[in-house]
């Protein structure tokens, strides 16, 4: 066994109590939205307009010529399983 010959460290002062070294504001001004505006702006032309125009011309006729004719849910009946004889149900749409 041998014997550890290094001197002693010596303890370690109390720090102060933690302050952020950045000085925070009491109360917020609100400027934080400027930065998150641009975000917001690219989800709602990449994502959301394009999804609310989908479901909207999910209850359209619509050929991409001429404006969209609203048909309601008229677009699921037009697509109805018909029976045939003794085999599986077939989707007919037209």
């Amino acid at each position: 066994m041998s014997v550890d010959t290094r001197p002693a460290r010596p303890r370690r002062a109390k720090l102060p109590p933690e302050q952020p070294s950045i000085p925070q504001r009491k109360g917020g001004t609100g400027a934080y939205w400027l930065y998150l505006l641009p975000g917001f702006v690219l989800l709602l032309v990449i994502v959301i307009i394009p999804l609310v125009w989908n479901v909207y011309l999910t209850f359209t006729k619509w050929k991409g010529v001429r404006s969209p004719e609203f048909i309601g849910l008229d677009t699921g009946r037009s697509c109805s399983p018909t029976q045939t004889s003794g085999r599986r149900s077939a989707t007919r749409c037209g």
